[in-house]
């Protein structure tokens, strides 16, 4: 979510996968207007999602990730 008062650009969002799981898969919600696309990278347990364009005040979105059990 975007809480200030201006566009946010330039996002990048990083997550790792617990302890004991294997990343399988990643996906996310509808893309804001003007949010062009997102792009996701795995390297070994992190996630590295870039988000193309800006988030407007007030907008928010959702990125998510699955895992298994080892």
């Amino acid at each position: 979510s975007n809480n200030s008062s201006g566009p946010i650009s330039n996002i990048v969002i990083y997550d790792t996968t617990p302890a004991f799981t294997t990343f399988v898969g990643q996906s996310h919600g509808p893309l804001p207007n003007n949010i062009s696309s997102i792009s996701a990278n795995v390297t070994g347990g992190t996630i590295r999602w870039t988000l193309n364009g800006a988030l407007l005040p007030a907008q928010s979105g959702t990125v998510s990730f699955q895992v298994q059990l080892q």
